[in-house]
């Protein structure tokens, strides 16, 4: 399970640019919280492994956390107080402003109008599509400003070009 630090480095647009440029990936061990089923799953099936006296294999434990609704819940609410706590921290206002870069197939840029926001799970409902998505949330400063960046993977953006940039208003 990821759990929100502050101690990871602060990336900035500039960071972020050198990355695409180079035609690498931001490196995921820079996020300060992420949401990846495939992470969460085999982190969890090594956790298991530890205190099973049964001597499953691999397969049998995937299969059971994967149909455990209480577990993926229950990681979904974590990961959404870890960046409650973070919003709080950052912005006790709530007042933020988020714009994307490469959004979709059609990679297209925008921004939202300013909003006020408290909770991680409204937060990534008002940025991220509708969609099953894999995303890494980063520290993020701009012109002073802490916030959060986070690079987004899903159906329509396999390989993680779509990218929020989040900061208070």
């Amino acid at each position: 399970m990821t759990t929100a630090t502050m101690t990871k480095p602060e990336v900035t647009r500039e960071d972020i640019e050198r990355y695409k440029s180079d035609k690498k990936e931001m490196p995921q061990r820079l996020a300060i919280l992420s949401w990846d089923e495939s992470d969460i799953l085999d982190a969890e099936v090594e956790a298991r492994k530890e205190y099973d006296d049964d001597k499953r294999t691999d397969d049998e434990w995937r299969k059971e956390i994967y149909e455990d609704s209480d577990f993926w819940f229950m990681m979904r609410e974590d990961l959404h107080d870890n960046l409650s706590g973070l919003m709080q921290e950052r912005n006790p206002s709530g007042e933020w402003v988020a714009c994307v870069e490469n959004f979709g197939w059609m990679m297209r840029n925008g921004t939202l109008p300013a909003f006020h926001c408290e909770e991680g799970k409204k937060l990534l409902q008002m940025v991220l599509p509708e969609c099953d998505c894999t995303y890494y949330i980063h520290n993020y400063e701009c012109d002073g400003k802490k916030g959060f960046a986070i690079q987004n993977y899903h159906h329509d953006s396999p390989t993680g070009k779509e990218w929020y940039f989040i900061l208070p208003a």
